[in-house]
């Protein structure tokens, strides 16, 4: 092991530049731009600068922990800060993991650093939301980004600098004279990695998917992991690049950052679906971050692959409808917040800003290990109803443009329709289309968070069964909510019988609802392996009323019926806003 990270670091970044072969690191991708407004800490000027052209900078993703008093940059210290001289590394208020980071890339030889509580005006929002949509290209532009994966908070520092070393455990056996064999290193074998809070936390998450390079230090081991290269600090795998010792489930999805070959689609969709996944088992301080804590791989994902546009997190192309139905076993409360879901035009006036949309998961917490939501395979299957968006004005927008369905008309997937009879969607489902307006430059469409559709609309009943009637027969662990006609007759289920917090004690001792509620349609139930299998069920989400005259309400739980079942029920056809 080297006696110092830098003397291992060093070799290895000057080695990684030449197989890249960068004239300049920061000019890692075609037509990717610095941010025009980004700052940086200038080490040799001791202050907080604007980035100068094509700035070779480190960047810093750490766990910032419990909130301190620790130095950032505010509006009323800004002047100071950005004077030279304004930052004085040894001030104790400058948590310990930024220090340590400020030696590291001053030792290797570089002067400049990007670490967001210095470089974002903290309790400034206009800058705030500005610096927040190029969080992507922060993070991609960076030399190398420095991950302090050891600890829980900005003061533990970097593990293996200074007075904060490593604790290196490696098995080695000798075999013969001038030959030992020695475990070999992988990221979730044997390291620290593993338990660290750092790969718990929402927005570091987006942090190691939009960077090009990363230096892992853990507790235990230092990792090197970029396209070209995948070495750790305890063995010498520089002449070995067939072997790693991570993997892309585990630091990124690398193809969203290097161009595709001539003729090939940048990425598979299918690693955005298990991103997405994997976000929402991370946790957030500030639940209000929901959807700015994954918004730089979002919006990286749609600069890479017009398919990879998202509204509100759910992705357009890959099965919309079907992600309508997610769920959520525990612990479901709305976010009060409100956000601002056009941070590139319309600034951070009060009168943009709009409350999560309760459809989407993003509107929600949950407990982080109980969701279950986005369809995994790839493949565009023709909705079974239109959506539409609603702007705050209440003009009305298509969610899919003929542009993009003409597009993903070569990739639509057709699939088995062998379990349906006839066309079944005839007997439940009626005219689809609304007519959407125009948006001119002189004005833009802004977001409401709202969804508008056609779609089939029942009132029926829910009761409530032990899940496990020989071990259980009251159903203290489990339950299973079923949807029922008023004759007792079964239509289908939820996904979880927990309800939110929005919803009252409504239930009499037999443990059947003593009114109605009403649910409706959002799309069939596919079933997913080799190819997808359209199933005679449709996923259903049910309505608290907001405005029931206007046919305005916001969804509680999702399901799925028969659609036999639903077809003999007692229907009507609405135009439903869902907010």
């Amino acid at each position: 092991m080297p006696a110092d990270l830098s003397d291992w670091l060093l070799p290895m970044l000057c080695e990684t530049c030449k197989a890249i072969n960068f004239e300049s690191l920061a000019a890692t991708r075609t037509g990717e731009k610095q941010h025009s407004r980004l700052r940086v800490l200038d080490l040799h000027e001791c202050c907080v600068v604007e980035a100068p052209p094509n700035c070779d900078y480190f960047a810093l993703s750490y766990v910032w922990g419990p909130p301190s008093d620790i130095l950032g940059l505010l509006v009323s210290n800004k002047d100071e800060l950005c004077e030279p001289g304004g930052v004085d590394w040894s001030n104790e208020r400058l948590p310990k993991t930024i220090r340590d980071a400020v030696g590291l890339v001053y030792h290797l030889g570089y002067r400049y650093l990007w670490v967001d509580s210095l470089c974002i005006i903290q309790d400034d929002e206009v800058d705030m939301t500005s610096q927040i949509a190029y969080m992507d290209s922060i993070y991609a532009i960076a030399i190398v980004t420095i991950i302090a994966a050891d600890g829980s908070h900005a003061n533990h520092g970097l593990a293996g600098w200074t007075d904060n070393p490593r604790d290196v455990h490696q098995l080695i056996v000798k075999v013969s004279e001038g030959m030992s064999l020695m475990e070999h290193v992988h990221l979730f074998t044997g390291t620290a990695y593993d338990n660290c809070v750092w790969k718990t936390r929402g927005w570091t998450f987006q942090e190691q998917l939009c960077s090009r390079r990363k230096l892992l230090l853990t507790a235990d081991q230092a990792f090197w992991i970029c396209s070209k290269a995948d070495w750790c600090e305890t063995i010498s795998l520089e002449c070995f690049p067939e072997v790693k010792v991570t993997s892309k489930t585990a630091m990124g999805n690398a193809s969203l950052l290097e161009e595709p070959p001539s003729g090939m689609r940048p990425f598979d969709l299918r690693a955005a679906t298990w991103v997405l996944g994997e976000y929402l088992t991370r946790s957030l301080t500030n639940q209000g971050d929901a959807l700015n804590a994954i918004s730089a791989y979002l919006y990286r994902l749609y600069k890479c692959d017009p398919f990879g546009q998202n509204v509100w997190g759910h992705l357009v192309i890959m099965r919309f409808d079907e992600s309508l139905a997610w769920s959520c076993c525990d612990g479901l409360k709305r976010r009060k917040h409100k956000v601002n879901p056009n941070p590139f035009d319309s600034g951070t006036s009060e009168e943009f800003k709009i409350s999560f949309p309760g459809w989407s998961w993003v509107g929600w917490e949950g407990n982080p290990r109980g969701w279950s939501i986005f369809p995994s395979a790839l493949g565009f299957i023709q909705y079974e109803l239109e959506f539409y968006i609603l702007d705050l004005d209440g003009r009305v927008k298509e969610l899919m443009t003929s542009r993009v369905f003409r597009m993903a008309a070569q990739y639509m997937t057709k699939p088995d329709i062998s379990r349906l009879s006839g066309e079944p969607e005839s007997k439940w489902k009626g005219e689809t289309h609304i007519d959407a307006d125009e948006f001119p430059d002189d004005a833009p469409f802004r977001d409401s968070g709202h969804l508008l559709f056609w779609t089939s609309k029942a009132d029926l009943f829910l009761k409530f069964e032990a899940a496990y009637p020989e071990i259980d027969p009251l159903g203290q662990q489990l339950m299973n909510c079923y949807i029922i006609q008023e004759d007792g007759t079964k239509v289908g289920e939820l996904a979880t019988s927990e309800f939110p917090d929005t919803m009252g004690d409504s239930f009499d001792g037999i443990r059947t609802s003593k009114s109605k509620y009403s649910f409706f349609v959002v799309s069939r139930k596919y079933l997913e392996g080799q190819q997808l299998i359209a199933t005679a069920e449709l996923n259903v989400l049910m309505l608290q009323w907001e405005d029931e005259e206007k046919y305005v309400a916001s969804r509680v739980n999702a399901g799925t019926v028969s659609e036999d079942a639903w077809i003999k029920c007692e229907r009507e056809w609405i135009k439903l806003t869902l907010t």
